[in-house]
């Protein structure tokens, strides 16, 4: 990396995340938190796994399910985070709304862009898109598609939560399915 005469701008110039395992594993949320608390961890969560540049996730993946072994209580804490997330998230939005721009003008373009880049957002939501939104990067899709990603979460999802989790996905998948229809018909019947 190269030296900058700034020094704050070198500072923020790599690509490490600044959040701790011990922090994110200790402090995790409780059943009882609220929804902000999740989806913040769950921010810094991504942040920490995202692998720098070049670079794959299964060594941070591997280190991560090392420290939870050896730790129970952090397991516990790791896992008692993952599950309310799983449960509390609203796929449909996820699937409905996710990369459909909201606004159909050039107005509402400049106002989502506005809201996206130059605002800070809040992580007091439930909507899927939303919470994708602030936690991933387009280049994190090529860490996502690991099958170490998948392999790691999916033990510390309880069964019942895992068997609502697709019901929740085929309920809004069949949803989805319903809207892009009856738009296909709906501009069909208008011509």
């Amino acid at each position: 990396m190269a030296t900058s005469p700034f020094p704050l701008r070198a500072l923020f110039a790599h690509e490490e995340s600044h959040t701790r395992l011990d922090e994110l594993c200790e402090f995790a949320p409780v059943a009882a938190a609220p929804d902000e608390e999740f989806v913040f961890w769950f921010v810094r969560l991504v942040e920490w796994l995202r692998p720098p540049r070049g670079r794959h996730v299964e060594p941070k993946l591997r280190f991560l399910a090392a420290q939870l072994a050896k730790n129970a209580a952090w397991k516990e804490r790791f896992s008692g985070a993952i599950q309310p997330l799983l449960e509390r998230v609203e796929i449909d939005r996820l699937l409905s709304g996710g990369g459909i721009p909201r606004e159909f003008h050039f107005g509402g373009a400049v106002k989502e862009w506005l809201l996206s880049c130059a605002l800070p957002t809040s992580c007091r939501t439930r909507d899927g898109a939303h919470i994708v939104r602030l936690a991933f990067e387009e280049r994190d899709l090529a860490w996502l598609g690991s099958p170490g990603v998948v392999a790691f979460f999916r033990p510390l999802v309880d069964a019942v939560a895992a068997a609502a989790l697709r019901k929740a996905l085929r309920e809004a998948l069949r949803d989805l399915t319903h809207q892009l229809i009856a738009q296909a018909h709906a501009r069909t019947s208008a011509r």
